[in-house]
């Protein structure tokens, strides 16, 4: 189920999604990360609705969901989370071309297409810089179901996404990463409403 805001003055309509385990992720970071997200909402303005929504690692109901909430949900903006090995929040500025080929959580793969390189329309360079060290820009989401949620959005989304890659919790305590992961929604939020 998709979970709300009570924000009021809905100028700003977003979805933050996560994802669920996976192997090798029994837990997954970003799940621990959209639920300090929903628990303190004090980051939120009120100019803005988020949504929360975790996802499975499976390709099929990845695709639908994101298209369906695209068209239905009619979102200004996406941001999606999901673990990486780093030590650092990776915001990620574009899906490279990829023929997606690792089996999900289902054992599946998507139709073998070849999705194509794909940039986000978002200003993520400047974002990074106003958020300093925290972070870093990357231009490689992997080739697994992190990848696969930017492309659909941007498919879908006319470039109005992101996709931020957090250390798992070994790494970095999800307490910490959170406030780097608001700092960043933060900077994206404003450069959308200037």
């Amino acid at each position: 189920a998709v979970v709300s805001t009570q924000s009021t003055g809905m100028a700003l309509k977003v979805l933050i999604t996560a994802f669920g385990p996976f192997e090798g992720h029994p837990t997954n970071a970003s799940s621990t990360v959209l639920d300090l997200l929903q628990q303190d909402q004090s980051w939120i303005p009120s100019s803005a609705f988020v949504e929360f929504k975790k996802l499975d690692v499976v390709y099929d109901s990845t695709e639908q969901f994101i298209k369906e909430y695209w068209v239905v949900g009619n979102p200004d903006l996406t941001i999606h989370l999901g673990v990486h090995p780093g030590e650092k929040v990776a915001v990620e500025c574009q899906c490279n071309e990829t023929v997606y080929t690792r089996l999900d959580v289902a054992g599946k793969v998507p139709p073998a297409n070849t999705w194509p390189l794909m940039e986000s329309s978002l200003p993520l360079r400047d974002v990074v810089y106003r958020v300093g060290e925290e972070c870093k820009l990357s231009r490689d989401a992997g080739t697994y179901l992190c990848q696969f949620v930017l492309h659909c959005s941007l498919t879908h989304g006319n470039g109005k996404s992101v996709f931020l890659h957090v250390p798992p919790v070994n790494t970095c305590p999800a307490g910490e990463t959170v406030k780097t992961v608001r700092k960043i929604i933060t900077e994206i939020f404003s450069t959308l409403t200037r």
